[in-house]
């Protein structure tokens, strides 16, 4: 059985209970004002390769919260990912934030039903997804920090101790990475 459906089931056999009343969902209620008890409909998501996250509900809206996973601090700055996500703010451009932490990398997002990724095998999604992506480099948005690929290449393989990528064509995509350095420098 899902954690999370037990979680909701022995919610609603002891409504009374304190117990079931966890830092996270106590979080969600604080920042998004609302009682513990509206938080409905918690619901484990896939687990990604640096977090984990859950669905909920507040009057039949759904959300996303997410918890950065044990040694995602190694891997991404949440104060640079803070700081983008302010500079972004009102630009329709990303998830739509509730309440993010800098600090701990925390995040309540709005839920998309209908989002997904670009079909990169589709001419036409890959053609939308660039002339977007164009408009937001032309949007002129900044932040104080800079984000090196190629040195963060290098910094992901350092934390690796010698083991190989879990990834089949790890090397074959990093070559194709690395060809495009020209071109951007």
């Amino acid at each position: 059985m899902n954690i999370y459906v037990f979680y909701e089931e022995l919610r609603e056999l002891d409504k009374s209970s304190e117990h079931l009343n966890s830092n996270i969902i106590s979080l969600i209620s604080k920042e998004m004002n609302v009682s513990t008890a509206d938080i409905q409909d918690i619901t484990l998501m896939k687990n990604g390769m640096t977090n984990r996250s859950f669905r909920f509900s507040y009057k039949g809206k759904k959300y996303i919260m997410r918890i950065p996973g044990e040694g995602t601090d190694k891997l991404i700055n949440r104060r640079n990912e803070y700081s983008v996500y302010q500079a972004l703010r009102g630009n329709s451009i990303t998830d739509k934030v509730v309440y993010m932490s800098a600090d701990n990398g925390y995040k309540i997002t709005e839920y998309w039903d209908d989002a997904r990724v670009c079909d990169p095998f589709d001419a036409k999604d890959v053609k939308l997804c660039m002339q977007l992506l164009r408009s937001f480099h032309e949007s002129k948005i900044y932040v104080s920090h800079t984000f090196d690929l190629f040195e963060q290449i290098e910094f992901y393989e350092s934390l690796w101790d010698g083991k190989p990528s879990i990834f089949i064509d790890y090397f074959e995509t990093k070559e194709k990475v690395l060809s495009l350095k020209p071109i951007i420098e």
